[in-house]
C-alpha cells in the first residue's frame, strides 16, 4: 500500500453530492535511512539509521456535485537504532503520533470531456516532537496551498491528469511549487494500474 498525494488523488473528478470516499493508506519503507538529502546536491548525516512508518485515513465528500471537501488525518512512528554511525550522534529512541493533519476544498471549473477544478488545502501543525532525540512527527508549521488540476478519461479505462499549486508555508519554512501527473489503466474490473510522477 502506498500514499496517494494529498488532495491530487482524483485530480480533477469529484464525489457527487451526499457521496463519499475512505481509505485507509500506510507507507512501509523498505528500510532505515541516514541521510537527508537538501537543496544543491547537499546531504545531512544523521549518523544514525532512522525509520518511518506512517498510517492515515483519507475522507473525501461531496458537499454539492461541486464541491468536495477533503482531509487527512495522518499518524506517524519514527525511531532511531541503536547502532551508532559515528561518535556525534541522535540519541536512541523513538516517537509516535499525529503528523500534519490536511483539510481542503476541491472545485469544479469545467466539467466536460476535459474536466478542470481547483483547490485551497492547508495542513496544520498537529505534530509530535522531542527534539532532546531529534525526532519530530511531520512540519513544526502550518501550510496553505492554491491548486489547478485538469484531466481527461480517453476510455472507459485510460484516464490522465495533471495538477500543480503554490503553497506558502509559516514558521520559517520554504514556500514551494507542488506538481503531479497521474496516468491509470484497468487491466481488470478490480485491478488498476496507475504510475505518478511527484515533483
Amino acid at each position: 500500500m502506498c500514499i496517494s498525494h494529498f488532495l491530487l488523488a482524483g485530480g480533477p473528478w469529484l464525489i457527487p453530492k451526499n457521496s463519499g470516499f475512505f481509505q485507509l493508506q500506510s507507507t512501509f519503507p523498505a528500510g532505515a535511512y541516514n541521510i537527508l538529502f537538501l537543496e544543491n546536491n547537499k546531504e545531512v548525516d544523521l549518523n544514525r539509521n532512522v525509520l518511518d512508518i506512517t498510517f492515515q485515513g483519507y475522507f473525501e465528500y461531496g458537499i454539492t456535485d461541486k464541491l468536495n471537501v477533503i482531509t487527512i488525518l495522518p499518524y506517524k512512528y519514527i525511531s532511531t537504532s541503536r547502532n551508532k554511525l559515528s561518535p556525534d550522534s541522535l540519541l536512541v529512541g523513538n516517537l509516535n503520533g499525529l503528523s500534519n493533519y490536511k483539510l481542503g476544498l476541491k472545485h469544479t471549473i469545467f466539467d466536460k470531456k476535459i474536466k478542470v477544478a481547483c483547490s485551497v488545502q492547508s495542513s496544520f501543525n498537529t505534530i509530535s516532537k522531542d527534539l532532546e532525540r531529534g525526532l519530530i512527527t511531520g512540519y513544526d508549521a502550518n501550510s496553505v496551498g492554491f491548486y489547478a488540476h485538469i484531466g481527461k478519461s480517453f476510455t472507459g479505462n485510460l484516464y490522465s491528469f495533471l495538477g500543480g499549486g503554490y503553497n506558502v508555508v509559516s514558521n520559517n519554512y520554504s514556500s514551494f511549487i507542488d506538481v503531479h501527473y497521474e496516468l491509470g489503466y484497468q487491466v481488470k474490473p478490480s485491478l488498476w494500474t496507475v504510475i505518478t510522477i511527484d515533483v
